[in-house]
């Protein structure tokens, strides 16, 4: 399965083989159990968790954000275990991730799960397939996601 990102004007293309999902199905234990952050979703996905991001020595705050949308994709490929959520299929649950603004002025906190049958709220190739990963997604991926949603500098 091929995955297309759009970068900095350009696509780059990632493949998801048929031995990866299968090797993210046999794996021992839930999902949840086996993610505890990019290393061992790069690990379970068969990317390196440095050399394949798109910029893997970021130099300004936007091509950090790129490297987290790569990352936030990859992992929801990971927890939804090589399934694509069909977004023709009204009655399928897309669950995703809602988050506030953090009281203390800095990001974003997560606040509660949605779920979508046809239309998201966020960007829906994040979209999960089952309600309890969006928790442990926001849990174990906070710094990701607040390298996506906020911006700190001019």
């Amino acid at each position: 399965m091929k995955i297309k990102l759009n970068l900095n004007g350009g696509e780059i293309e990632v493949d998801l083989t048929p031995e990866q999902i299968n090797k993210i199905k046999a794996m021992p234990g839930s999902i949840e159990d086996r993610i505890d952050g990019w290393e061992s979703v790069a690990a379970i996905m068969g990317f390196h968790p440095v050399d394949d991001l798109p910029y893997p020595n970021p130099k300004t705050e936007r091509q950090e954000a790129v490297n987290a949308f790569f990352v936030m994709d990859v992992a929801a490929d990971a927890y939804n275990e090589g399934k694509i959520p069909d977004f023709q299929d009204a009655k399928q649950e897309k669950w995703f991730d809602y988050f506030k603004r953090n009281p203390s002025g800095f990001g974003f906190l997560y606040s509660l799960t949605f779920y979508a049958h046809t239309h998201s709220y966020v960007g829906a190739r994040l979209s999960l397939l089952k309600r309890e990963h969006v928790a442990d997604r926001a849990k174990k991926f906070d710094t990701w996601i607040q390298k996506l949603l906020t911006k700190t500098k001019q």
